[in-house]
């Protein structure tokens, strides 16, 4: 019975397509992104590891695509993975009411705790990058620094 139970949840969702850890706010979350192709939208779910809680956050498939108009590196939907971190990078909490219910939100800007992540890590080895490839930006940028040369 319990398999059944979570088979039928992880449909209603969609399949795990991305999954990963968040600092927001002083607590610590862990993000994971479902695909659901019968309702045609993206979900994005941040479960807080102390609370248990989980917040959600979807798109329809033609919003998703929306928010990377502006992004070149983005446009292209082959690109689910970044387009996946840009989105997470960007996740935040609203609270609604006068009863502080939080919310999951699409910030404009990465938040917070993950411009410092990433500084951090940009001082400390600048060669290292986190991900495993470059974008387009980050390739065309080498390659004027290399004709410099």
């Amino acid at each position: 019975m319990a398999t059944a139970n979570g088979a039928e949840e992880q449909e209603e969702g969609g399949p795990l397509v991305f999954q990963r850890g968040k600092k927001l706010n002083e607590e610590y979350y862990i993000v994971s992104v479902r695909d659901n192709t019968e309702g045609a939208c993206v979900k994005f779910s941040a479960y807080e590891l102390e609370t248990s809680e989980t917040y959600d956050l979807s798109y329809s498939y033609n919003d998703f695509d929306a928010l990377f108009k502006t992004h070149p590196e983005l446009v292209n939907p082959s690109n689910k993975e970044g387009r996946y971190d840009w989105v997470v990078d960007r996740l935040d909490f609203t609270s609604e009411g006068s009863g502080g219910v939080k919310r999951l939100t699409l910030a404009s800007e990465p938040t917070v705790e993950d411009e410092t992540h990433e500084s951090k890590a940009a001082i400390s080895s600048p060669k290292t990058k986190s991900k495993d490839r470059l974008t387009y930006a980050e390739r065309q940028r080498l390659r004027q620094g290399g004709d410099k040369l």
